[in-house]
């Protein structure tokens, strides 16, 4: 696949991004559980799309969490930041009650 073509006809997918184990998650983790901060937090994965922009730059977009977006100059830099993004969504979400278990499927069409 041509990374430089349009932003419109590219779409890079990220099979899955695994959030780290940071001090974040694990507070976050234990808000969600019901349990004491310190908790060890259980990993969750995310699909992840990746866009080259008309000026170059990667866009990042998390479609579990609407709103979650990032951007980098690089492949690894927007996913990276996508990455820190996804971390500050679920905390807000767990701080307002939101709930962060937004489905998000694959499905398989036919193309001519």
């Amino acid at each position: 696949m041509d990374i430089t073509a349009p932003a419109a006809k590219l779409e890079l997918r990220t099979p899955c991004l695994t959030l780290p184990r940071s001090r974040h998650s694990k507070d976050l983790a234990a808000r969600q559980n019901g349990t004491t901060v310190g908790a060890v937090a259980q990993p969750r994965k995310f699909f992840v799309t990746l866009e080259q922009d008309e000026d170059g730059w990667f866009v990042a977009k998390c479609p579990s969490l609407p709103g979650c977006v990032s951007q980098g100059k690089t492949r690894e830099e927007a996913i990276a930041n996508i990455r820190e993004a996804i971390e500050g969504s679920l905390e807000t979400r767990a701080a307002n009650s939101i709930p962060s278990n937004i489905e998000t499927i694959e499905i398989e069409i036919l193309v001519a």
